[in-house]
C-alpha cells in the first residue's frame, strides 16, 4: 500500500493499484499513474520497456552462448531464481500495459 504524493488517496483510489515513481523534479515521489504527467508517463513507458528489452537481449546471448561464466555473470546482473522468488516483484508487463492504458486515457 503507498499514498500518492498528489491526491494523497491510497493505492485504493486508483484503478491500477500499482505505483508510479515520479523523479522529474528532481525527488522520488509515489503517484497513482491517472495523477502521473502525460509526459511522464512516456518517458517511464520507455524506460520500462529499455529494461526489458535488455533484459530479455541478455537472456538471448545466454543461450547462444550458455556457459557457467555466463550463468553466473547473468545471475549477478538480475538476480538467481530463488532471489527473485523471495523478494516482491512487480510483473513488469503488467506496469507497461496499465502505462499504456492510461496514456490511451489521456489522449
Amino acid at each position: 500500500m503507498y499514498e500518492c504524493e498528489q491526491c494523497h488517496g491510497d493505492s485504493d483510489h486508483s484503478k491500477y493499484h500499482i505505483p508510479i515513481v515520479d523523479e522529474s523534479k528532481g525527488k522520488k515521489v509515489m503517484l497513482h499513474l491517472e495523477c502521473c504527467p502525460k509526459e511522464n508517463l512516456i518517458k517511464l513507458l520507455h524506460e520500462k520497456v529499455e529494461s526489458e528489452k535488455m533484459f530479455f537481449d541478455e537472456a538471448l546471448n545466454l543461450s547462444e552462448n550458455l556457459s557457467a561464466e555466463n550463468i553466473e555473470k547473468f545471475e549477478k546482473k538480475f538476480g538467481t531464481y530463488d532471489e527473485i522468488k523471495q523478494g516482491i516483484k512487480i510483473d513488469k508487463l503488467v506496469e507497461i500495459l496499465a502505462i499504456v492504458d492510461q496514456l490511451k486515457t489521456l489522449s
